[in-house]
């Protein structure tokens, strides 16, 4: 949460793509940004497989999630998700995951880890088609900061989705290039693939008082695959926002829908350039 009215770079991250490697490095991340833990795996297949036996079952996690989402997802993270993978347990990750976002679409902090959920659990399942639909969701949904992961994810899911075709890999990762270096530039991978819009459209049901930034309202657009009336929503709110971080919320959201309707990176990264020095102007 932030307190002054002023900011600075760090409060925006900016997203840009190294053409070498095809890793997607932020260049300045936001104040609360925790780096990724790196390492071995630290618990063995014996651990985990005890861990799974103490998972709830799927309708227990569902009250949880009734009763207190953030603790639930917290729960999730740290390793109900793990022990219901290990279980295989792949239609009650579906479930859960799509349940917690409904929840509370104004997470957006748990966006990438509940839909990174459902991808991995669907290439289980052999559905690489859904896969990918969820992996462009993930891209659109997603902070500038997990943008990697993010495209890492298309990524995988074009190549399970179209084994044949290493070309759409190929044209996809060199669209990306482009498209972080000037803004406009289509990603027409992303653009091709269609998602419907019934999961999650029309079923926005936080009142303003609680969705005062109208995060939420703008993350189930994003996941529908509306990133112009997501964009409007977030502009909206923007023009109203009372606060500095409620400023700081919303050029944030506008930047993800950017993302979203652009399928690539220069165009948001433009938009929050722009936000900083205008900043760094008063």
């Amino acid at each position: 949460m932030f307190h002054s009215a002023s900011f600075n770079l760090t409060r925006f991250p900016f997203v840009c793509i190294l053409a070498v490697c095809f890793a997607i490095i932020i260049v300045s991340l936001p104040l609360d940004a925790s780096p990724a833990t790196e390492g071995a795996d630290s618990n063995p297949p014996s651990s985990r497989a005890a861990t799974s036996l103490l998972i709830p079952p799927t309708d227990q996690i569902l009250r949880e999630i009734d009763q207190n989402c953030h603790v639930a997802i917290t729960e999730l993270q740290a390793s109900w998700m793990e022990g219901l993978m290990d279980s295989h347990r792949y239609e009650d990750v579906l479930t859960i995951s799509d349940y917690a976002i409904l929840a509370e679409p104004l997470y957006t902090w748990s966006m990438p880890f509940l839909m990174s959920s459902r991808i991995k659990a669907e290439l289980q399942l052999g559905r690489p088609m859904d896969a990918l639909q969820d992996a462009k969701r993930l891209y659109n949904v997603a902070p500038m900061p997990e943008t990697n992961g993010a495209l890492l994810l298309l990524s995988q899911c074009l190549a399970a989705a179209y084994p044949n075709d290493p070309a759409i890999v190929e044209k996809f990762i060199k669209e990306q290039v482009e498209g972080s270096k000037t803004a406009g530039v289509p990603c027409t991978i992303l653009s091709e693939i269609k998602l419907d819009p019934s999961r999650y459209a029309g079923k926005y049901k936080l009142t303003p008082a609680v969705d005062s930034y109208r995060t939420g309202e703008g993350n189930l657009l994003l996941l529908s695959g509306a990133p112009d009336k997501a964009l409007e929503v977030f502009q909206a709110a923007s023009a109203s926002a009372k606060s500095a971080a409620g400023h700081h919320m919303n050029v944030n959201d506008i930047a993800r829908a950017m993302k979203a309707r652009d399928g690539t990176i220069a165009g948001a990264n433009g938009y929050l350039r722009a936000q900083s020095a205008a900043e760094a102007e008063k």
